[in-house]
């Protein structure tokens, strides 16, 4: 089994791909970066994200919670 608390054995992935697979922006993914939200890997040019790291950012996302009815719409009802 893959132990993905240790960054040494963890599977490094390319953040465009992570984003493309997860349908986020890379401006929106790049902002998470700059505001510390998301933590990545640069060799070189390219920006990977590790299988902890993108977890820790999925985590660290708020729940959704729905919006209540607006009395507009309840009187259409």
């Amino acid at each position: 089994m893959l132990d993905t608390t240790n960054p040494m054995t963890s599977v490094m992935r390319p953040l465009l791909d992570r984003l493309r697979e997860n349908r986020i922006g890379v401006t929106s993914g790049y902002k998470h970066i700059n505001d510390g939200k998301l933590k990545v890997i640069k060799i070189g040019k390219r920006t990977y994200v590790t299988d902890e790291a993108w977890a820790e950012f999925i985590r660290g996302l708020p729940a959704y919670t729905p919006r209540s009815k607006t009395a507009a719409s309840q009187k259409a009802a």
